[in-house]
């Protein structure tokens, strides 16, 4: 009986447990449920809030800037929200103001509008919570806590709850992801160089390795790309045993992801991205996308750019005094980015471009329908555009004056061009005596004695023939003879003794020459012979880059024979250029009867009249000669002139640089007059000089003998500008010497600048940077720009275009962000200096150019780099590929043919072929060409795309990472193939396509790489330059556009003077930045003050500033942007949705079950359907420019459920 009640008994409690765990299954059915309901719940919001093209997202932490809400106070960090980028006056809100214009994306906020009182911000403390994430006081983490939604059992009481979390994954580093290059096995060497160049230029990893604890993480193994959970690898990528793998799977899930995919939309104005790539290769679609259309205000201007549907604004100024009355224009435009874009297409002459080589004279190339026009000059053979180059000296800048003339005004470039620079012209002269040819009396001359060096700042070799430059320099000479009789005083202006057609001017043509990377050949005369005129016999004027010592010019003040001569004046006294052009008219003055020296056959009294028969100023000086009498002589530097730099004629439209005025005429800033005696005229012709002036390129320390400020060289000056003019530097106020050259008037027998032999020649190489010379530290090579070898696959990469013109932009304009010392910190142009009360010069404008490209440029396009071959062949045989079956031999997959594998096609059941061709169109006439410009970004997306407002430290350090542990072909143009050079450190290049090593600040040995080689950041320096850009965005943000992340803020303040990667790299008040506390040999000098510039604002400075900025060891934040801009967006387009569900009793309130789900959730480039719009509308309208308030589609990629231990 005891044992059948016992089995009773069991049966009893089996029948209990049965029943509970039926109802406990039940409970945990009705959790899941509504963890469902607000998995649901969520998409809805986010579809709402984030579906919009004109979205940002960040999370709450952003606001906790130093002027901004207290780190204690926000209790929930990790909510993300959401902003509307069309928010009018963002800069202006408070931290609080702009969390109140946000969706939060978590459970309780579900219908509301961010203006409604109910909704609950991150800095709230919420009377009931869910956790949604666990908090970790040691690596100092909060919980991720949101309020509950209750759901009703039908009765007034509660049946259950959800709760859900938002985060976006874009704000993370992704740790899938490997470099399909570092495995490639591709066997053609120069095919594989290009794949590690490009590996090196745009990250294809993540620097997971770099973060704390995890160095064991597998640098480009192949199972990354199968990774899909932190939580499966994060023990195995551990590097410090003591860390529990799951608690720092959940800390790190705030900062890793292993799904982020960006789409290539535009979230300023609200539409896909215009493929550059595509409108930089077709020409027909950059016609009508970038039409040359005026716009007289900057305004209009904006407006045109704002709207994606209508072609954008060719210039990217606009302003009334740039375009006059006829609707003619100038500026900077897309074209030059359009032309830097193709230089690496061949010449019709493929032998002029080169990988290593470009012929910056006889590169030309013949487009479809075009004449054949150079490629690194201006474009002027036949051309349809207006000749730009710099012609004129007269007018203003961007003012065009003319509706009828191309060579009238000053016109603005329409390519980049790529040409030699003036580094350095040394003038000296000196007394010489030579033989007439009928005997006698040794005949006086003035020995013209140049060197002019020319800079190549390219990394190429950069060829040239048929080049010459027309110097107009004109001093006065005055001898004074101490002949037996009395003194007598012979003056003239140089000019005078060469007859040069009449026109005043010396010409020097320049022998075929080849100047290597970054390198300076100086340009002498090899020997001395008498000068010819330009007319007739100019080819003896060749300068040669072969010299011993430095040769010159003959101008002999009497007769040497019936062919040397001096010009015989009819009335004796000097007589300058601008008088004889005011006295006798511009084409008139080579015959003023004073333009010469009087011959001995008649000369003046002092009451002017004519005295036939006395001696003249000729004769003046052979007595002198033939009686040994003392002569003194007196140089004086009244007006500088001009330098004009051409190629083939002096014709307007080949003139590709002009240096008007290196002091400004009758200013009173010329150099001191220089005076000396000599016995006799035999010692006198036994020195090497009398006199030499020297025009200097600006260097990082100054030379003496000026009165100048230190300026930041490559910041506040454009090293390659076309059109120089000290007048524009302000008529008051402004330094005695133009700013971007300095000038010295050295004495006697300073001829010959200091120079390095070439290795198997006597080529006589130079020196720039810190100095013009080896002996205080000058530079053998400085190389400062990139031509491009392939198509261009970063936004970053167009800081190298040609984009300014004139000395007062900066050297590099797009991606830069320091402000202009000549503009006012609050705004991005400025006219002239009156309103400083400088006396300035009327209508001179000066344009913020890097604020105002950034704002075009950097929302709106990318480069999709998809393959689209120069030649028609080419482009056949590469579709041919595309339209095989993946099994045939010489198959391509669209994968292949994109150059920058961060992109990638979306999965599509589309043929490939069939998707290319829609991309790489070429027939006006097809019904999809106007719209193949969008159809890139339509069909692609970022993998790794990575939000700007992320405010996380250790993603920024993964991201930062990223170029580190890379393979760098190092470019020698003397050998080939390039050496392979492995790097550990992060590297960032200003240069593509490297000839020279790293710069690293701790190691003085690579000194001489901080002025031509790429720079190399440390794990520490990296570490600090990730705290800094967190630091900052937390104080700046968060942006609502990439330009406005890019640019400086229009602003009185320390964000006003730079963007906030410039910041970041400079230092901030509480951390050095990588650009801090450089080594004294490449520091260059402090620009703390303008005591001689005072018409720039000193404001704009910021403390640390120095005049070596700029250079490739100085880290700007275009060169981060080169590498990194594929990759970098403002708001998140992948996300993961966290949401919770439970049961509650009825009867005692208690929770009797609960769930934790997560999905990852991905915006796609289709727009959501919108039943309103017309039946016969362009479907790719809505794909371009989504009509739904909704915005674009968004999918589940993945789900799962969450045990406990995972929150």
């Amino acid at each position: 009986m005891a044992f059948v009640l016992l089995i009773l008994l069991a049966f009893v409690s089996l029948a209990q447990v049965e029943s509970a765990s039926a109802n406990q299954s039940k409970q945990m059915m009705a959790a899941r449920q509504n963890a469902y309901l607000g998995l649901m719940v969520a998409m809805g919001e986010l579809q709402k809030s984030a579906g919009p093209d004109q979205r940002i997202t960040a999370r709450a932490d952003i606001l906790t800037g130093d002027t901004g809400i207290s780190v204690d106070a926000m209790e929930n960090p990790y909510w993300m929200g959401v902003w509307d980028t069309t928010e009018a006056d963002w800069d202006t809100l408070t931290a609080e103001e702009k969390m109140s214009r946000a969706s939060w994306m978590v459970s309780g906020n579900q219908g509301l509008e961010p203006a409604d009182e109910a909704v609950q911000a991150p800095n709230d403390e919420l009377e009931t919570s869910i956790e949604m994430a666990s908090s970790n006081s040691e690596f100092d983490v909060k919980a991720v806590t949101v309020p509950p939604s209750l759901l009703s059992d039908g009765s007034g009481g509660v049946a259950g709850r959800f709760g859900y979390w938002i985060s976006g994954e874009n704000s993370k580093a992704l740790v899938s992801i490997s470099d399909p290059y570092a495995s490639s096995d591709e066997a053609n060497a120069n095919v594989r160089e290009q794949e590690q160049l490009r590996s090196f230029l745009v990250p294809q990893r993540t620097g997971v390795e770099a973060l704390d604890s995890l160095a064991n993480y597998p640098v480009n193994d192949d199972s990354l790309e199968r990774v899909f959970a932190l939580s499966s690898q994060m023990s195995d990528w551990l590097s410090d045993g003591s860390i529990d793998a799951g608690d720092f799977t959940s800390v790190r899930s705030h900062d890793l992801t292993t799904w982020s995919k960006g789409l290539l939309v535009d979230v300023k104005d609200g539409a896909l991205k215009r493929d550059l790539t595509q409108a930089f290769e077709v020409l027909d679609s950059f016609e009508l996308h970038f039409p040359d259309t005026v716009f007289k205000s900057q305004a209009l201007s904006d407006v045109a750019a704002a709207d994606p549907m209508t072609p954008e604004p060719y210039y990217f100024v606009g302003d009334k005094l740039i375009a006059d009355q006829i609707a003619n224009w100038s500026g900077p435009n897309w074209e030059i980015f359009r032309d830097y874009y193709q230089q690496y297409w061949p010449a019709s002459d493929t032998s002029r471009i080169k990988d290593d080589y470009i012929h910056f004279r006889l590169a030309k190339r013949k487009l479809p329908g075009k004449n054949e026009q150079p490629v690194f000059t201006s474009h002027w053979e036949g051309s349809t555009k207006r000749h730009s180059d710099p012609y004129i000296s007269s007018g203003m800048p961007y003012q065009y004056t003319s509706d009828t003339s191309f060579t009238a005004g000053d016109n603005y470039q329409a390519s980049s061009l790529a040409t030699p620079l003036i580094s350095q012209l040394r003038i000296s002269y000196a007394l010489g005596l030579v033989d007439p040819e009928d005997g006698g009396t040794q005949v006086p001359v003035i020995v013209f004695k140049p060197v002019l060096s020319l800079y190549n700042p390219y990394n190429t070799r950069l060829a040239g023939s048929d080049f010459r430059t027309v110097v107009t320099l004109n001093p006065k000479i005055t001898l004074t003879l101490h002949l037996h009789g009395g003194s007598v005083d012979v003056e003239f202006y140089l000019m005078e003794l060469q007859d040069a057609n009449n026109q005043g001017f010396h010409l020097l043509a320049m022998a075929d020459s080849t100047i290597g990377p970054g390198e300076i050949l100086h340009h002498s005369f090899d020997g001395f012979s008498f000068a010819k005129t330009r007319k007739s016999k100019y080819k003896t004027n060749n300068l040669s880059v072969k010299w011993d010592v430095v040769g010159g010019l003959y101008f002999p003040l009497s007769k040497v024979s019936d062919e040397f001569y001096p010009n015989p004046a009819g009335v004796a006294g000097a007589i300058s250029v601008e008088q004889a052009k005011k006295d006798r008219g511009d084409n008139e003055y080579g015959w003023h009867p004073q333009w010469g020296l009087t011959t001995n056959t008649d000369d003046v009294n002092d009451e002017g009249d004519l005295e036939p028969g006395k001696p003249g100023e000729q004769e003046f000086l052979l007595e002198a000669v033939r009686d040994g009498v003392q002569v003194d002589l007196k140089i004086e530097y009244e007006d500088f002139g001009a330098i004009r730099s051409y190629t083939n004629s002096t014709a307007a439209g080949q003139t590709y640089n002009k240096i008007v005025d290196v002091w400004e005429q009758g200013s009173g800033n010329q150099p001191e007059t220089y005076e000396t005696s000599f016995q006799n005229f035999q010692d006198a012709a036994k020195q090497d000089s009398f006199g030499t002036l020297v025009v200097n390129l600006r260097t990082t320390e100054r030379q003496g003998g000026e009165e100048t400020d230190a300026l930041r060289n490559l910041v506040d000056l454009n090293m390659r500008a076309l059109h120089i003019n000290s007048a524009w530097d302000g008529d008051n106020g402004s330094s005695r010497y133009l700013s971007l050259y300095e000038v010295e008037a050295l004495g006697q027998n300073d001829v010959p600048p200091e120079y390095v032999p070439g290795l198997d020649s006597d080529v006589r190489y130079g020196y720039w940077g810190r100095k013009n010379n080896k002996t205080n530290g000058g530079q053998r090579s400085v190389v400062l720009f990139d031509r491009p070898r392939e198509p261009l696959l970063s936004l970053g990469q167009l800081q190298h275009a040609n984009l300014g013109r004139y000395h007062f932009d900066p050297t590099y304009i797009a991606g830069t962000s320091y402000a202009n010392v000549r503009i006012p910190l609050e705004k991005e142009r400025f006219r002239g200096f009156d309103d400083q009360g400088f006396d300035g010069v009327e209508n001179l404008t000066y344009f913020d150019l890097p604020y105002l490209v950034n704002q075009q440029l950097w929302d709106g396009f990318f480069f999709s780099s998809i393959e689209m071959p120069y030649t028609e062949e080419s482009r056949d045989i590469l579709r041919e590929a595309l339209a095989k079956d993946d099994s045939e031999e010489g198959s391509k997959a669209l994968a292949d043919v994109v150059l920058n594998p961060r992109l990638e096609f979306v999965a599509s059941a589309e043929e490939d072929i069939d998707r290319y061709n829609r991309i790489a169109l070429y027939d006006t006439a097809d019904d999809d060409f106007e719209n193949a410009i969008y159809r890139p970004a339509s069909e692609m997306w970022v993998n790794g795309a990575f939000n700007v407002n992320s405010t996380s430290v250790q993603a920024w350090k993964a991201v930062l990472s990223s170029t580190s542990n890379l393979e760098i072909p190092i470019s020698d143009y003397m050998e080939d193939p390039a050496r392979l050079l492995t790097e550990n450190d992060a590297i960032y290049s200003r240069m593509y396509y490297p000839y020279f090593e790293g710069f690293n600040k701790g190691d003085a040995s690579t000194n001489d790489r901080f002025w031509n080689g790429y720079r190399r950041l440390s794990s520490s320096e990296v570490d600090k330059l990730a705290e800094s850009i967190v630091s900052l965005i937390k104080e700046r943000g968060p942006f609502l556009s990439l330009a406005s992340f890019v640019n400086r803020k229009l602003e009185d303040s320390e964000a006003g003077k730079k963007g906030l990667l410039q910041a970041a790299l400079d230092g901030t008040s509480t951390l050095d930045g990588v650009n801090s506390n450089l080594p004294s040999g490449v520091s260059g000098e402090p620009v703390v003050a303008f005591d001689y510039i005072s018409n720039f604002f000193v404001d704009n400075l910021s403390s640390g500033d120095h005049s070596s900025m700029g250079f490739p060891g100085y880290l700007l934040q275009s060169d981060l942007l080169q590498h990194l801009a594929p990759i970098l967006t403002v708001r998140s387009d992948t996300f993961t949705i966290r949401s919770y569900g439970d049961v509650v009793n009825p009867v005692t309130n208690q929770v009797t079950g609960r769930v934790w789900c997560e999905a990852k959730v991905q915006r796609v480039p289709s727009p959501v359907k919108n039943d309103e719009v017309a039946v016969d509308a362009d479907p790719m309208d809505e794909w371009i420019q989504p009509s739904s308030s909704f915005g674009r589609q968004f999918k589940i990629i993945s789900f799962t459920w969450l045990d406990p231990e995972q929150i």
